[in-house]
């Protein structure tokens, strides 16, 4: 199957979309696929070339559509651009995932000398008149790079400037399904001053209240100490946030996902606001979390406000110590506190 540069074919119940694009993103074009694919009742694929990445954004996007992303390689066969494993493509459209990663995956020397960190967010507001979306998103910017971010659109790239008020007035009362937003951040001062932060907004409605829901991605110059994940948690306590979660990522752009084996996240803290432990005992939470291999425990603020950040190792020293995978650690914890894993 050659591939254009960019087009796309209707394969039995799924509509393909080729391309060949360094980076693919979530634009205008795409946009218009995914409404075609909705009206027409059919499926996504995206199909790329071990060459294309795709960004977090489209990635995201996708998952939430239930779409596909395959990579197609010289010989013709296919794995599944996020996790290696390889698929059999048939002609109706359908996928057969195997159990096997394929070796295109797997390939040594991808890895680039860079990386950056990976954090989720999520604040519950009461549904009233003067609830304002958007503050979560400012305070988890500013944390991860010193300012609030430049803009926001339903695309990439975005077109809006930032403004708080107006996603508020536009998306948290008056529409009935989740709302998915990108952001981007500002520079980051990194060499060249062209690394920026990149994230998705997401507001939920559910019945009680309004649910602001953040993703970003930040590329940085080195890996986090220990004071850093201590200083942003802070800040994200002092919004009001129910529960965050912070991953360093390593070995190429953490805005984008390549379609190769670059190693897992690397889990660099985990904390719960007030309302996320209303009802236990914060104290046996902190024990509970190092019992799963978290390194230490810090309670954030004090009385009815207390919050509980949990912090993972950063050393492969660190995790042989804890004696638990830092990623099945914090995953675990996220469990027992929120009753669900997050993605």
């Amino acid at each position: 199957m050659n591939l254009a540069t960019t087009h796309t074919v209707v394969v039995g119940q799924r509509l393909a979309v080729f391309s060949e694009a360094p980076v693919v993103r979530h634009g205008n074009w795409f946009s218009k696929v995914m409404h075609q694919a909705a009206r027409d009742g059919l499926g996504l694929l995206v199909i790329t070339p071990p060459t294309s990445a795709l960004s977090r954004g489209l990635l995201h996007v996708l998952d939430r559509l239930g779409g596909l992303w395959l990579v197609e390689t010289d010989d013709g066969t296919h794995y599944l651009g996020r996790s290696g494993h390889s698929v059999h493509l048939g002609d109706d459209g359908s996928a057969e995932v195997l159990d096997d990663p394929h070796p295109g995956w797997l390939r040594e020397g991808a890895a680039q000398d860079r990386g950056g960190l990976l954090v989720q967010a999520e604040s519950l507001y009461p549904r009233r008149p003067r609830t304002q979306v958007g503050g979560l998103t400012e305070a988890l910017t500013a944390a991860l790079t010193g300012d609030v971010p430049l803009g926001w659109g339903m695309q990439e790239p975005v077109t809006e400037p930032w403004d708080a008020k107006s996603i508020t007035r536009r998306f948290s009362r008056g529409e009935p399904h989740d709302v998915l937003l990108h952001v981007a951040g500002p520079l980051t001062g990194n060499q060249g001053g062209d690394r920026r932060l990149a994230a998705m907004l997401e507001i939920q409605r559910p019945r009680n209240g309004v649910v602001e829901h953040v993703r970003a991605w930040v590329e940085r110059d080195a890996t986090l100490d220990g004071e850093r994940p201590e200083a942003v948690s802070l800040q994200l306590h002092r919004h009001g946030v129910r529960w965050a979660a912070g991953q360093q990522i390593a070995g190429g752009d953490p805005t984008v996902v390549h379609p190769f084996w670059l190693g897992s996240p690397v889990p660099a803290w985990l904390q719960f606001g007030p309302e996320a432990l209303q009802g236990r005992d914060v104290t046996a939470l902190a024990a509970f979390a190092q019992e799963q291999g978290a390194e230490s425990t810090r309670l954030l603020g004090s009385g009815p406000g207390t919050g509980l950040a949990v912090f993972f190792p950063q050393t492969p020293e660190g995790a042989e110590r804890a004696g638990a995978h830092p990623l099945a650690a914090q995953q675990g914890i996220l469990a027992h506190v929120l009753g669900a894993r997050t993605d």
